[in-house]
């Protein structure tokens, strides 16, 4: 029973075929959708929680612009590098 520990427990090493990797979405587009979520709330709770019919929520609308695109740009540019990545990768 002396083995050494070396061969005990042999693993094969990870391929890329198997890696987690590939279906992990990219953190650039985590980023920008909860841009996108957390500058658009405000106003879409003011807008769907008022009673007043005509509101005025001037600063949660320049909040969502301020937020929307630049969330958006980090989406697109997040998922043209997955799958540039993925590309690259096969």
């Amino acid at each position: 029973m002396n083995v050494p520990p070396s061969s005990a427990h042999a693993r094969s090493p990870i391929s890329k075929e198997c890696s987690p990797l590939k279906s992990k979405v990219p953190a650039l587009v985590w980023i920008g959708m909860s841009m996108m979520v957390v500058g658009t709330s405000p106003l879409l709770l003011v807008l769907w929680l008022s009673k007043d019919p005509n509101p005025n929520p001037v600063g949660p609308g320049i909040l969502s612009f301020l937020t929307f695109w630049p969330g958006l740009g980090l989406v697109i540019s997040g998922v043209m590098r997955w799958l540039r990545r993925d590309k690259a990768v096969e």
